[in-house]
């Protein structure tokens, strides 16, 4: 639930919005260090957990009647961490699917907040 302090709400997807913004420094860093094929591997992550998640919401909407955000930013802090994690010369498929088990493992546990490992890492392992 948001709460309102004056002018500004400030809820969950505020949060992932700062931790967004915070990631742009290590976004740059990574690019500058190791070129843009480590671009290449966090988009690669970012597209998959934020896609993979995007589905999945959308079937518990159909089958569940949930009514769950469908643009919640967390997997994309998710795909974020994930990449920031692996070497730069991995194969891209190796990347989508750890992102990829990163979120089934999020969703497993129930989604944000109520994971017992950390879905980025659990990817990677």
């Amino acid at each position: 639930m948001s709460k309102t302090r004056g002018m500004f709400v400030r809820g969950p997807e505020s949060r992932s919005l700062d931790m967004i913004i915070a990631t742009v420094p290590l976004i740059v860093w990574s690019v500058i260090i190791y070129g843009k094929r480590a671009l290449l591997v966090e988009g690669v992550c970012v597209f998959t957990a934020f896609a993979l998640s995007m589905i999945l919401t959308l079937l518990r909407r159909r089958i569940a009647r949930s009514d769950r955000s469908l643009f919640d930013l967390s997997p994309v802090i998710t795909g974020l961490l994930l990449s920031f994690t692996l070497p730069v010369g991995i194969p891209l498929y190796l990347a989508a699917l750890g992102s990829a088990i990163a979120i089934l493992i999020k969703e497993a546990f129930g989604g944000n907040g109520k994971n017992l490992l950390n879905p980025a890492l659990t990817g990677r392992l």
